[in-house]
């Protein structure tokens, strides 16, 4: 069965229409301009500004965190007649200075801090923290669990740096 068409449908559909010249030229330049825009709005994305990242550390010298601490309990005699103010845990490296404009302090190491484990690894005996330092290279962050002298118990990133060369003597 064959559809039906009407005459004046059929009529419409091959009747062509003559486009005056300036119509054609507004045409003609209404579709160059849309081919533009959306030339324009095809193009790669570009990646989001993001922060500054932090300047690039120089890796040469060995690791650096920039604290003066000491290990044991007044109990065991590790600090020599017990001065520690600061003794409240029989573990850890107690800080009892922090070098200005080091790694430690950028970090928010304070002195009366004690630094129980470094990387996971807990801090026992005077040697652990060092040895924790000294398998890392500047530019590493280790992951510091401190007790505050409030008794607080905090995670502390510290970005390891070279040693400077006026501390290297």
């Amino acid at each position: 069965m064959q559809p039906t068409t009407h005459a004046s449908h059929a009529q419409r559909s091959t009747a062509t229409r003559r486009i005056p010249p300036r119509e054609r030229n507004g045409i003609a330049s209404l579709a160059l301009a849309m081919l533009v825009l959306f030339a324009a709005n095809c193009r790669t994305p570009q990646p989001t500004p993001q922060a500054a990242a932090p300047a690039p550390v120089r890796a040469s010298g060995p690791p650096y965190l920039g604290i003066l601490y000491s290990t044991g309990s007044p109990a065991s005699g590790s600090y020599g007649a017990g001065r520690d103010p600061y003794a409240t845990h029989d573990r850890g490296a107690r800080i009892v200075e922090v070098l200005p404009s080091s790694p430690a302090e950028r970090a928010g190491l304070r002195i009366g801090d004690t630094i129980v484990s470094a990387n996971g690894e807990p801090i026992i005996g005077g040697n652990s923290l060092n040895l924790q330092i000294r398998t890392m290279r500047p530019g590493d962050t280790l992951q510091l669990v401190v007790i505050r002298t409030n008794g607080s118990r905090e995670i502390v990133p510290a970005q390891l740096e070279p040693l400077p060369p006026e501390l290297a003597n």
